[in-house]
């Protein structure tokens, strides 16, 4: 790492909430795969950085809307799916077949 900034946080701040795991720090979420080159896409993030809805209570939260608005490892799946492929194109409106039904 040639950052000293980036080297000091890790080891200042990252690295004491993991000093008591053996190991499994970061987690690896498969998005599938980029439109255009048909790269596979993969969201890396470390275990325990989940959203807390405490947090958000006390005024403090640092994570960011993407994750708070989720729900869960499958609502940042969705959210980072939906901002790397541009959205909702796949989605189809399901309030015709709802009323339908009545």
């Amino acid at each position: 790492m040639a950052d000293k900034k980036v080297v000091s946080k890790l080891f200042d701040s990252i690295a004491p909430r993991f000093a008591d795991r053996p190991g499994g720090y970061a987690r690896v979420l498969r998005l599938g795969r980029r439109q255009g080159d048909c790269a596979e896409i993969a969201q890396i993030e470390l275990v325990g950085s989940e959203y807390d809805p405490t947090a958000d209570q006390a005024g403090e939260s640092t994570q960011p809307e993407v994750a708070a608005s989720g729900g869960g490892v499958g609502g940042r799946l969705r959210a980072a799916a939906k901002r790397l492929t541009g959205g909702d194109k796949d989605k189809k409106d399901t309030s015709d077949a709802d009323t339908a039904d009545e």
